[in-house]
C-alpha cells in the first residue's frame, strides 16, 4: 500500500513533536545542571 501525503504529513508532525519534546527535556537538563554548578 502506498503512502499518502496525509501519512507523511502526520510522520513529519510526530517528529516535530518528538523534537520539540527532547528540545525542553535538554533545556530543563541544562538548566538544573547550571543551578547545581552554581550551588544553586
Amino acid at each position: 500500500m502506498p503512502h499518502s501525503p496525509v501519512h507523511k504529513s502526520k510522520a513529519k508532525k510526530n517528529w516535530a513533536l518528538l523534537g520539540l519534546i527532547v528540545a525542553w527535556v535538554a533545556l530543563i537538563f541544562i538548566v538544573t545542571l547550571l543551578k547545581v554548578n552554581h550551588g544553586g
